[in-house]
């Protein structure tokens, strides 16, 4: 934890694993509160699946046992504490395909919605990000070249929107993030064509691109 000027503040542990592979790392959001909302990627028992810290690094819950959760990419929280996360396609236990799983502020389990239903990711979860909008929308990003955003309702319909495998310039890779801010959507991944990679990506919810950021910078004297 770092104060708005960069200064190191705090770290603490989430749990006792050790760092191995790039896979056990963790997503972590914010809540309304200020509370920390950690989801490692890959758990290592169900009761490490989502914790609850205090900003100065205490333990106020877990939950999230039983809700089939695998392999999380991305977790936000809404400013009524609903806790969204996405997660990997369990068909075993009975999750076909990569889903949004919301719970709501007690951390019990209250909805469960496919964007892409019979289409699950081959390898790994096809579901990269979230973003939540003021008006309960979801911005789903996605490692589906044609659909690389799409935008949900409340209720995991997929509503109408931009084609954003047009919008976003030179899509050749994943969408790593996306955030809404501002009235803005900023799509971070490997967006612009090989030879100048764009790294960030400035639109508008209507699929205008606003600004792009190069991955590489060089300066000239």
């Amino acid at each position: 934890m770092y104060d708005s000027s960069g200064t190191f503040l705090r770290h603490w542990l989430i749990d006792k694993r050790s760092l191995v592979l790039r896979l056990d790392d963790v997503r972590l959001a914010i809540g309304p509160e200020g509370n920390v909302y950690v989801a490692p990627q890959r758990a290592s028992s169900p009761d490490e699946l989502i914790k609850v810290f205090t900003p100065e690094g205490g333990v106020v819950r877990m939950f999230g046992a039983g809700s089939h959760i695998n392999s999380v990419s991305d977790i936000e929280v809404d400013s009524g504490g609903n806790v969204f996360v996405t997660s990997r396609a369990r068909p075993g236990e009975g999750v076909p395909d990569d889903v949004v799983v919301r719970f709501n502020a007690a951390g019990e389990l209250t909805a469960r919605f496919a964007p892409f239903p019979g289409d699950r990711g081959q390898v790994g979860n096809d579901l990269a990000a979230l973003a939540l909008a003021p008006d309960g929308s979801i911005w789903v990003g996605t490692d589906k070249r044609k659909t690389p955003i799409v935008r949900l309702d409340a209720a995991g319909r997929v509503l109408a929107g931009p084609d954003f495998a047009i919008a976003l310039p030179g899509v050749n890779g994943d969408v790593d993030d996306v955030d809404l801010a501002g009235g803005r959507l900023y799509v971070s991944g490997y967006l612009g064509e090989q030879k100048a990679p764009i790294a960030l990506a400035v639109l508008s919810p209507e699929g205008r691109v606003q600004d792009t950021i190069a991955e590489r910078h060089t300066t000239s004297q």
